[in-house]
């Protein structure tokens, strides 16, 4: 992101390609509720982990982030969560989640948001 006099913009790659749009109230918001991968007791993992929004017509994905991680173990640890190598494709989302865990079970999901811009 980049805050100029005339406004901020925002510079996103599309595969090779890298652009520059403006941003304005043409932004639009999606948020959806997912489960992510956590390494089973004992052990750990490396996966990829993606989340798919609803399209709207005439925008695309520009950039998703994570709002909430919800993450605990009950009678056990958690080592690790990392979250990293965000791809984006279309309206889906892609990131490598590395987690490590002791023992327990407990709960793995998140808030993820995503921000449509004007195609």
């Amino acid at each position: 992101m980049d805050a100029r006099e005339d406004g901020v913009y925002i510079t996103y790659s599309t595969g090779a390609d890298t652009v520059t749009k403006k941003l304005g109230n043409d932004l639009k918001i999606q948020t959806k509720s997912a489960s992510y991968p956590m390494a089973g007791p004992n052990s750990e993992q490396t996966v990829d982990f993606s989340v798919t929004f609803d399209g709207i017509s005439g925008y695309k994905l520009a950039y998703a982030g994570i709002q909430q991680l919800n993450t605990y173990i009950s009678n056990g640890t958690i080592k690790y969560v990392e979250f990293s190598n965000q791809r984006i494709s279309a309206n889906t989302v892609t990131w490598s989640v590395h987690t490590q865990r002791g023992t327990g079970g407990g709960n793995n999901t998140c808030v993820i948001q995503g921000i449509f811009i004007p195609a």
